[in-house]
């Protein structure tokens, strides 16, 4: 597995960041890219429209890496490197090499959270190779 993470700023540092991460997956071999992004200091900037820029951010990656799971979350500030960043969206690329990447969402946690929990339990169940989960849960 290897690991890409980028501040994005703008519509340049997203294309940027999007070409790099396209080269090192195809230079790896990678058989799953898995995109995290993380949103929050750009919200409480009234310069910023933070639900426009992320929409803009993933229209971008689907055009460019159609392949890659693309999983997101607003937070209460971003770190990258030992640092709280200035504001941006946090990107990072995680690269595998022989794992399979399954994205789920459930949409309906806040209103039926046995429900969601038991489709998460089926889900693995039903996968014998799961060696992990991630959970991102919106507060």
């Amino acid at each position: 597995m290897k690991q890409l993470l980028f501040q994005i700023k703008d519509a340049v540092t997203l294309e940027s960041a999007l070409e790099e991460i396209r080269a090192a997956s195809a230079s790896a071999c990678a058989s799953s890219v898995l995109l995290h992004c993380y949103c929050g200091n750009l919200c409480n900037d009234a310069s910023w429209d933070c639900n426009v820029f992320a929409a803009q951010i993933t229209e971008r990656i689907e055009a460019v890496l159609p392949e890659a799971a693309l999983i997101g979350l607003s937070s209460g500030g971003e770190i990258c490197r030992a640092e709280v960043t200035a504001p941006c969206v946090l990107l990072s690329a995680f690269l595998f090499c022989s794992t399979r990447v399954r994205v789920l969402s459930f949409p309906d946690i806040l209103t039926d959270e046995r429900a969601a929990g038991e489709g998460l339990a089926r889900a693995v169940e039903e996968s014998p190779d799961v060696r992990a989960v991630e959970l991102l849960l919106a507060g």
